[in-house]
């Protein structure tokens, strides 16, 4: 949680070290420049107001890289719901994932080579899970000076819905279903990002197993 509506997760890139850095950089960065443009969201426009906080986390990340004399990379995956709408920035394989009426829909791409070359119909899902490079990125925080930030607007539809947010150490071990199973269960959202964790390490993943569920209601904002 980075402030009141705004939820992110960051998955450092790299060694171990360096990953944890990379990744808290990037959650700071985000969150003090959130912090400065609060009074904007009242205004609207609050997805490129994530997507400029996402290039300020960029920023630091390449500097912090230039002064460390090696790269500081991390995903980031960053939320803000406010009354009817939810808004995304996006870089990386993190992934957010909203649950409506019992109907999982994923709400972001991964920028991932794999990624991109299914979406060109180059390459078939069943052929990207063995793939040599399943998990080269295409894009990150911190590789150059510029990055490719993807943002959305999504209308909230149903009464209540549950946002997750998580990591690719869970999305990669976690099949759709078993997501969709565990969510529609009803429990604390603690529980139930815990227990999405929980089975991505059965399954095998030995990567950064980060979730984070928020339950929301559908507020109609005052015209």
């Amino acid at each position: 949680d980075v402030g009141q509506g705004f939820f992110a997760v960051a998955d450092g890139v790299g060694s171990t070290m360096n990953a944890a850095e990379s990744s808290r950089i990037a959650i700071d960065t985000v969150r003090l420049a959130l912090e400065r443009c609060a009074s904007q969201f009242s205004n609207g426009g609050s997805s490129e107001i994530l997507r400029e906080s996402l290039r300020s986390a960029n920023a630091a990340l390449f500097l912090a890289g230039e002064k460390e004399g090696h790269p500081m990379l991390s995903t980031m995956t960053l939320a803000h719901i406010r009354g009817e709408s939810l808004s995304l920035a996006h870089c990386g394989d993190s992934r957010a994932y909203l649950l409506e009426e019992h109907a999982l829909s994923l709400l972001t791409q991964d920028h991932t080579y794999i990624g991109e070359l299914q979406r060109k119909g180059f390459l078939t899902e069943a052929d990207a899970i063995d793939h040599p490079r399943r998990n080269a990125l295409s894009a990150c925080l911190g590789q150059y000076e510029r990055a490719r930030i993807d943002v959305w607007a999504v209308d909230i539809k149903a009464h209540s819905f549950l946002l997750l947010l998580c990591s690719d150490g869970v999305s990669s071990y976690v099949s759709h279903e078993q997501m969709t199973e565990c969510l529609v269960q009803g429990e604390p959202i603690k529980q139930t990002a815990e227990h999405l964790v929980e089975i991505a390490v059965r399954n095998g993943s030995n990567d950064d197993t980060t979730a984070i569920v928020v339950r929301g209601q559908r507020v109609a904002q005052p015209a």
